[in-house]
């Protein structure tokens, strides 16, 4: 099967050279405020410290990426564990009704799962992991104004870096609604960025200091906006260029060299190249960039610490067969790993969903 996947993932050199200077016509812009290398706490969620009952003394367990995939048609969710075993979560959705899937360590630090957002009927459906019992929250609960039906749902470290809590954003009125699901009045509500519909959302730690914020990318002006912090202030937020206007780039976030901030990415699926930042600042090109995966519309990105050494790797899920390809570094060449579901459909969704080891 590697043999396949090797030949899947092959690029002449001269030709990939020469189409990663032609792709990186990146604009280069001083930003407002820059981020620096420097290493100011673990990197939030990555390990967790646990106590083992038979020893009875606390030892530190990892939380590795691993891919998920919902089958909207079926409403179930296959899951791979390290061993490539496969298991079946079945949701008990309304038949018919849109979900977004996406995942989080809901309520506790030792266990995570998937959660769906359901727009037509306004309200999150979160999967606790050792229960598997679901936990419903209206997204009424938020306090904000807006259509819930037309908003994309978010989960990242807002309060705890330990526990993901959910979030919703508006396209329509630049609107972040951040909330925890422990029903206490503990959240954020804030407007920010341009109001454009074709905005696209992302969350990271860009500071280090273990909690999650907000950004945003504008693939029209090819400028990225981060957002500092979410206690109100203006004075950490950060808006760079990055990437040529008018593109149908995917931005990316995540911690690409282990240094406990996460920096923004770009992945162009036409050309199959990742671009990817070691400091959240405009430049006129990235820091690292390599062609993973065949070029084509049908690819999807995703992110996350496939290895558990605290580094975020790179994976694209190909629908067309079902098979997803993970990478842990931003190197040229073939998959580190290639995971292959038993059943998927076109409109099957990848995810990540971390576990402990």
């Amino acid at each position: 099967m590697f043999k396949a996947i090797k030949k899947f993932f092959q690029r002449k050199q001269a030709n990939s050279e020469q189409s990663v200077a032609n792709t990186q016509a990146l604009i280069n812009e001083s930003p407002t405020h820059s981020t620096t290398e420097e290493t100011i706490k673990p990197k939030k969620g990555r390990t967790v410290l646990v106590f083992d009952t038979k020893t009875r003394v606390f030892v530190v367990k990892k939380r590795v990426a691993r891919i998920a995939l919902y089958n909207p048609s079926t409403q179930t969710v296959l899951f791979k564990n390290k061993e490539g075993e496969e298991r079946a979560l079945s949701i008990p959705l309304e038949k018919g009704q849109s979900a977004l899937p996406l995942s989080g360590c809901w309520f506790d630090k030792e266990a995570c799962n998937i959660g769906f957002y359901l727009p037509g009927l306004e309200y999150f459906y979160l999967v606790q992991d050792k229960t598997l019992k679901p936990i419903r929250i209206d997204a009424k609960q938020f306090k904000g104004v807006g259509d819930y039906d037309k908003m994309l749902p978010l989960s990242g470290f807002w309060f705890d870096p330990e526990i993901e809590t959910i979030g919703l954003y508006d396209p329509s009125s630049a609107l972040f609604l951040l909330k925890h699901q422990d029903e206490s009045n503990k959240g954020s509500v804030f407007q920010y960025g341009p109001f454009k519909n074709h905005m696209q959302p992302l969350v990271g730690d860009w500071y280090g200091q273990g909690i999650d914020s907000v950004g945003l990318y504008d693939a029209d002006s090819g400028v990225f906006f981060l957002k500092g912090t979410l206690e109100g202030s203006d004075k950490q937020d950060i808006n760079f260029h990055f990437g040529p206007p008018k593109s149908e780039m995917i931005a990316l976030s995540g911690d690409w060299n282990g240094t406990g901030v996460d920096k923004i990415g770009l992945y162009s699926s036409k050309d199959g190249l990742f671009f990817l930042m070691h400091a959240n600042k405009g430049a006129e090109q990235a820091d690292v960039s390599c062609y993973f995966g065949p070029a084509g519309k049908s690819q999807i990105p995703l992110v996350g610490d496939w290895a558990g050494e605290g580094q975020d790797g790179l994976a694209i899920y190909d629908p067309q067969v079902g098979i997803a390809y993970l990478k842990n570094n931003c190197v040229s060449g073939d998959a580190d790993m290639a995971i292959q579901f038993s059943v998927f459909e076109p409109e099957s969704i990848p995810l990540v969903v971390y576990e402990l080891i």
